[in-house]
């Protein structure tokens, strides 16, 4: 049977569409030959007649790969289509073939990139006005001026000249391109493709008015992209590829690789998996090709491959880089046979929702700071989708009293910037900390409702979480809407609801509420209707009050608090059920019905500069609140 060359897959390097790109409309080039002539006949068969391939030590069969590419676009449908909603594109795009940066648009297919930059360290470029008339010679007779120094990443000062062809080519040796990158690009004209996209080079870094929304908009980047190449192998960007013919340093497998040595083999152990900027890229990705200990591994929509199985049907890996896919397709509406019926407050959705937090938030970061900024295209990608009201610092506002009460699984480490000046992730929020959220602690939100009715939500906020109610208002202030001396006035206040959430929030909230101090009892035991407090037993501290044992409070970090202290909790919501959700008991060893969702907060300062910060969350009991005379209506600045 005959095997299609890199060149016969090749034949144009004309610009594809979106549309072309998708399952129902293979571009002209692609259509002309059916998939199956891209696999010999000892490549075909379902797990069960599985024979492993023999796999070449030192070099990637490339045969492999195309056939990979052009089965999941040609049959799989739209499990491995991009979705619609996510229709941001690139700014600039690199052209393998010419060498340059071109303007994206519409009807260009392109494959994207994604790996760790780690310490290479971009050179400065000093700003002049340069000649980019792309008359021969221009490029090199601008090097040879000192016009242009060594440069690893697009500027205002370069990216006029990266648009002349030849700007990136690896004669111009003035111009350092890191190896991972210089690689992808030859392989992704290997592959007969033309355009690549790569954070570094494709965003101008030095440009802010372009830069933020390029990195709002990453996931829909990479959503698009025909296929992601993700170079998981190494520490940094200049590790680069390995095993590709002519481009490349060979690969040193094992002689008798097969298919036990592949599926041992798991990025999830790599630098690229532990890092929060590659989280997105991953996430959003419909196709990838991951580079990872000498070998690559196909993910799809549809199933996962490496290179023993060949073209073979042999379902999913323990490789798999796919987070609970088909919840996530259905809350964002890549599945096209789903309609959705439910608000994304359902405690499903909210359930699946903490699960994608907590696979991205315990990632590292060299600035800790990023947090926030790396996963703005997930908030962004469901605000459009499944949850329309939005979020303020990863917390959906729909139900926000709620989500303010989200629970440390285990010990969290505070987020704290390294660069001066920085914002700080709040501490409110659980972009403020690394570690993960119990999965499962909304799950008081099961009947989450609009107590006035559809037509009122927008004019009144006033919720009921299983007859929850919130006891006080949440505002916030739009970033650079503060007044002359950072304090905003009245009238800047956002309330944090449906329909008027502020785009850039700062990292403070605002509110009125009440205060009560109670007092930590270790002595006290955990058992019964306090551990009843929170469905999933979770060890706390036990809180008493004037009139005895009142709740229980967690804290973000495994802190050995001081038998005695005295701590400051404000009510922000209250349910009538002793205990919660669909478990409620009607009656307590209190002789009364409901409890107060509390925040622990710690006092920073004094008199009108004085802030508040989260320190933990707790449950306490009505009546013990009620009866305890040390409450305060206070003003509140959350940070």
């Amino acid at each position: 049977m005959k095997r299609v060359t890199s060149n016969a897959v090749a034949t144009s390097h004309q610009a594809v569409s979106k549309t072309a790109a998708s399952s129902n409309h293979i571009p002209p080039y692609r259509r002309e030959t059916n998939p199956s002539e891209f696999q010999d006949p000892w490549w075909l068969g379902g797990a069960e007649t599985f024979v492993p391939l023999s796999v070449d030590p030192k070099w990637i069969n490339l045969d492999v790969l195309r056939s990979w590419m052009l089965t999941c676009i040609c049959d799989h449908g739209p499990n491995c289509s991009p979705l619609e909603v996510l229709n941001g594109i690139p700014d600039w795009l690199i052209d393998v073939q010419d060498l340059c940066l071109v303007r994206c648009t519409g009807s260009h297919a392109y494959m994207a990139l994604s790996y760790v930059w780690g310490q290479v360290p971009p050179s400065k470029t000093t700003e002049h006005k340069l000649d980019t008339s792309q008359e021969s010679g221009t490029f090199s007779r601008a090097i040879m001026d000192g016009v242009i120094p060594k440069s690893v990443e697009t500027t205002k000062s370069n990216i006029d000249i990266f648009q002349v062809p030849g700007a990136f080519s690896v004669a111009n040796s003035d111009v350092i391109i890191p190896k991972t990158i210089r690689h992808a690009m030859e392989l992704v004209k290997l592959l007969g493709e033309r355009y690549l996209w790569v954070d570094r080079l494709c965003i101008c870094q030095d440009d802010e008015d372009a830069k933020g929304p390029q990195i709002d908009i990453m996931g829909d980047i990479y959503n698009n992209a025909l296929v992601t190449l993700i170079a998981a192998n190494g520490w940094d960007a200049d590790h680069g590829l390995r095993g590709i013919k002519g481009i490349t340093e060979p690969r040193n497998l094992p002689p008798n690789a097969g298919d036990e040595y592949f599926k041992a083999i798991d990025p999830q152990s790599s630098v690229w998996y532990s890092r929060g900027w590659t989280f997105q890229e991953a996430f959003f990705s419909r196709r990838k090709l991951v580079f990872y200990y000498q070998t690559v591994i196909w993910e799809c929509g549809h199933h996962t491959r490496h290179e023993a199985h060949g073209s073979q049907e042999v379902g999913k890996l323990s490789t798999n880089l796919q987070m609970h896919p088909g919840a996530y397709d259905r809350l964002l509406g890549r599945k096209a046979f789903t309609t959705r019926t439910l608000p994304f407050f359902h405690e499903y959705d909210l359930r699946v929702w903490m699960e994608l937090v907590n696979h991205y938030n315990m990632r590292d970061f060299t600035f800790p700071e990023d947090a926030p900024r790396a996963f703005a295209s997930v908030t962004n990608a469901f605000t459009r989708t499944a949850a329309p009201a939005g979020f303020i610092w990863g917390l959906p506002i729909d139900c926000f009293d709620v989500a303010l009460l989200w629970i440390p699984q285990a010990h969290m480490e505070r987020r704290r910037p390294r660069y001066h000046g920085s914002t700080v992730p709040p501490s409110w929020s659980w972009m403020g900390w690394q570690g993960t959220v119990m999965a499962n602690a909304w799950y008081d939100v099961w009947n989450y409702k609009d107590a006035l009715g559809e037509n009122q939500r927008l004019s009144r906020w006033q919720t009921a979480i299983d007859e929850t109610w919130p006891e006080c208002v949440w505002y916030a202030v739009e970033e650079g809407k503060d007044g002359h001396d950072g304090t905003p006035s009245t009238e800047q206040f956002i309330p944090v609801m449906p329909g008027a959430r502020p785009l850039r929030p700062m990292s403070c909230l605002f509110t009125e509420g009440w205060m009560a101090t109670f007092t930590i009892r270790k002595e006290k035991e955990q058992t019964g209707e306090l551990r009843g407090l929170f469905r999933d037993k979770v060890k706390g501290h036990p809180l008493v009050g004037p009139a005895g044992v009142s709740g229980l409070l967690i804290t973000e970090r495994d802190l050995n608090l001081e038998d005695g202290l005295n701590v400051e909790c404000l009510a922000i919501a209250n349910c009538p059920n002793a205990v919660v959700g669909r478990l409620a008991r009607q009656v307590s060893v209190w002789d009364t019905k409901g409890f107060y969702h509390v925040l622990w907060l710690e006092r920073n300062g004094y008199g009108q500069s004085q802030t508040f910060t989260r320190r933990g969350v707790g449950r306490i009991m009505k009546k013990q609140w009620d009866e305890n005379e040390d409450k305060r209506l206070e003003t509140i600045i959350l940070i």
